[in-house]
């Protein structure tokens, strides 16, 4: 009988179960109270997350971005090099034309001085041939005035004797001791007057000869002046000619430096902008990385988030 005393009554058990049931509900209303705070903590740390991850999205694009327009630079840099070389290319071709049209120009300078050198060389010939014809003409015509007056002397001289002789036959005695010295006389006088015409008419016709080497001489200065006028004339023009051709020459040299040093500038350029791609590059890299990251990060949240929510479901089924 004391065994059937202690036994609970089914009030008793009705009365704990429903002890049980308060608690459990007061449990899971607890549960429900935390799980909503932590939602709401784990949806504020997914908002963060997102907010970071659309940063990271801002950097990748700013970072691309800037590799895109690095990269657009660097195209537009290396067609600018490109025709600056063949800009530079040319113009060290045509260096070369003009330094060849140089060397051509000074050896046509060459040719144009010897020509003028010998052309004076030929006046001074002509010159020193025109004096000397000059002064032999000179001596010959002295020598014909000498010749002349010495004939005419004795010409003089052979008519007083004949007239001395003639007046000297006037007196026989007298007459025959004069007449023949004079006789002598005479005849050496004629024969000093045919040594005379015999060396004047030489003189003549060496005068003649003279003359007409003059007359050559003369002549042949004439175009020796021309030759030596125009030549000066092919010197000058020749000497114009390479001033010219060695200025040309000498402004492109300085030229082709100028754009030497556009393309030298141009390289560094380029080097500048192909760092700056490796700088942007990494960066780039490292943003996407941290963009895979914080992708994954707020991927292992939601999961979190959803393994969470779909606990909460079953026990609130569970309840029910």
């Amino acid at each position: 009988m004391k065994e059937k005393e202690n036994l609970p009554t089914l009030q008793g058990i009705e009365q704990v179960a429903n002890q049980l049931q308060i608690n459990q509900d007061n449990l899971i209303e607890c549960i429900k109270n935390l799980q909503e705070q932590k939602d709401q903590n784990i949806v504020e740390i997914v908002r963060r997350e997102k907010e970071i991850l659309e940063d990271s999205n801002g950097v990748v694009a700013k970072f691309t971005e800037n590799l895109r327009q690095a990269q657009d630079q660097l195209e537009i840099d290396n067609e600018r090099l490109r025709r600056i070389t063949n800009y530079l290319h040319r113009q060290e071709q045509l260096e070369l034309e003009l330094y060849e049209a140089y060397k051509t120009q000074i050896t046509a300078t060459d040719q144009a001085q010897d020509r003028f050198n010998q052309a004076q060389q030929q006046v001074r010939e002509i010159e020193q041939a025109t004096d000397t014809a000059i002064q032999q003409q000179q001596q010959t015509e002295d020598t014909i005035e000498r010749l002349t007056n010495s004939l005419s002397a004795d010409e003089s001289k052979l008519t007083w004797l004949k007239g001395t002789l003639a007046a000297s036959f006037l007196s026989p005695i007298a007459g025959a001791i004069v007449a023949i010295p004079m006789i002598n006389k005479i005849s050496a006088c004629k024969t000093d007057i045919n040594e005379w015409k015999a060396q004047l008419n030489t003189a003549k016709k060496r005068f003649s000869q003279i003359a007409v080497e003059r007359d050559r001489v003369l002549d042949a200065q004439g175009e020796v002046y021309m030759e030596q006028l125009l030549a000066y004339r092919d010197l000058r023009n020749e000497r114009e000619n390479l001033e010219i051709c060695k200025t040309n020459w000498e402004n492109q040299k300085s030229i082709i430096n100028v754009a030497k040093l556009a393309v030298n500038e141009q390289n560094v350029r380029i080097t500048n902008v192909s760092e700056q791609m490796k700088k942007i590059q990494y960066q780039l890299d490292a943003a996407r990385e941290d963009q895979l990251q914080e992708i994954i990060k707020v991927n292992r949240i939601e999961g979190q988030m959803n393994t969470l929510s779909i606990q909460q479901t079953q026990l609130f089924k569970h309840k029910k």
